[in-house]
């Protein structure tokens, strides 16, 4: 038997969607556009966020002129951490 830490009902739509649940996407660090898997155990389905593949990467992001220095990288480096740590945060505050 599973234990639930909470449990969300939704209603199916016509067109066979439902919307997920602000808790389960926060959970799952989904944003839009992101993908999902529906994961089919010998218990039941798992909802998991879907990685992108490398192929999926490829071309994303325009190439440098030049490379970047190891100081380049590393200031960037924290700036993404600090970016992504006042996201985090901003989510989990109440009322967001």
């Amino acid at each position: 038997m599973s234990r639930h830490l909470t449990e969300h009902v939704r209603t199916l739509t016509s067109k066979g969607q439902v919307t997920i649940p602000v808790e389960v996407r926060r959970r799952l660090g989904l944003r839009p556009h992101d993908k999902v898997a529906f994961r089919i155990t010998e218990t039941g389905v798992e909802l998991v966020a879907e990685s992108m593949t490398l192929e999926e990467t490829y071309g994303s992001v325009p190439a440098l002129k030049e490379p970047l220095s190891e100081t380049e990288w590393r200031e960037l480096l924290v700036a993404e951490r600090s970016r992504r740590y006042e996201e985090k945060m901003a989510d989990s505050s109440p009322g967001a």
